[in-house]
């Protein structure tokens, strides 16, 4: 009796795009083992620091009177563009919802230096990096000034400097700590409200202002989870989730993302796409998986979130108050004269 003629297998395009559908379904189903699978907040090892210290700061909001004087020795300290700020302080002039006089609330904003920074494993370079003391710096040989650390950082703490063309930031002035100096805002602080120290000496400065009001301190946005290690006395309820920042989406997103490599995340509508209708909607599903990725890993560009009524948008920079009860009006950070 003949046997039946083995089967061929399909010829062309349509046959390999059917078997490379097979296998990413497959791939994208099976769990990948945890050692195997990068999350996207997988941080790369540290580079070398100072030994033995890990530096953050604390900024008492009841002195500081937000005189800018951080800001301004910052910007001669490091230089950065005219009009761009490593630190500066913003100014809230804030209604409670009782009614009553406005008051003002100063913030003064500087990279985090978080223990869990999301700037770092997004950079395709490696330019941004963090130290085992704790700083995260950016090597400007390396940048290449995609943007993309500063769409990740959940604290609007990053720029792109105009001069460089890179990536810029607060780096707590590391230059002066490693000479054992203090650094520019904290030295200028004229109310003493900024400290920056040791936070594994029990002993330092910022470690017993810590224990003696461990109930009042508060950090940003302590629901992305990244340990900023900027921390602050004072700091209303309504400004710790509601300032500028957006990139929780991708943060979100790591406990789904890490047992999977995002490639084949990737190749299943593209897959899909191209199988049913051919080159054309193949390269369209390429460019609508690729926006939507780009939109979910690195937050919206261009514009920010408002929360409804209780944010008012400032018109320059797009910066917005925090609803701590109702906002009236950011104040600017310069006078002007009459």
């Amino acid at each position: 009796m003949p046997h039946p003629p083995p089967e061929v297998p399909l010829p062309g395009k349509r046959g390999f795009l059917k078997n490379l559908l097979g296998l990413s379904a497959a791939a994208t189903i099976i769990p990948i083992r945890a050692e195997a699978g990068t999350g996207i907040n997988q941080q790369p090892p540290r580079r070398p620091g100072i030994p033995g210290k890990r530096y953050g700061m604390l900024v008492d909001l009841r002195k500081c009177i937000g005189c800018q004087s951080c800001t301004v020795s910052c910007s001669l300290e490091n230089l950065p563009p005219v009009g761009q700020f490593r630190t500066t302080v913003l100014q809230y002039e804030v209604q409670p919802d009782s009614g009553g006089p406005c008051a003002m609330v100063m913030l003064p904003r500087l990279c985090n230096h978080c223990d869990k920074p999301p700037c770092v494993p997004v950079c395709p370079v490696q330019a941004t990096f963090q130290r085992e003391d704790g700083i995260v710096l950016v090597d400007n040989q390396r940048c290449v000034g995609c943007g993309y650390c500063v769409q990740a950082c959940p604290y609007d703490a990053r720029f792109i400097n105009h001069d460089t063309q890179t990536a810029d930031k607060c780096t707590f002035c590391e230059h002066r700590l490693e000479a054992g100096l203090l650094p520019a805002c904290v030295e200028s602080c004229v109310g003493g409200a900024r400290v920056i120290g040791d936070l594994n000496d029990p002993d330092s400065a910022i470690s017993r202002l810590m224990a003696e009001h461990r109930a009042d301190i508060k950090v940003l946005k302590p629901e992305m989870k990244t340990d900023p290690h900027v921390y602050y006395i004072g700091l209303p309820d309504a400004f710790v989730h509601q300032i500028d920042g957006q990139a929780g989406v991708r943060l979100a997103l790591d406990p789904i993302l890490q047992q999977r490599p995002m490639i084949l995340l990737l190749v299943l509508p593209v897959a899909v796409g191209a199988y049913l209708g051919g080159m054309g909607p193949g390269l369209l599903a390429t460019g609508l998986v690729g926006l939507g990725m780009d939109y979910l890993l690195f937050g919206p560009r261009g514009f920010k979130f408002l929360h409804g009524g209780d944010l008012l948008a400032c018109a320059r920079g797009g910066r917005s108050a925090p609803p701590s009860a109702r906002p009236v009006r950011r104040r600017a950070n310069c006078c002007r004269r009459p």
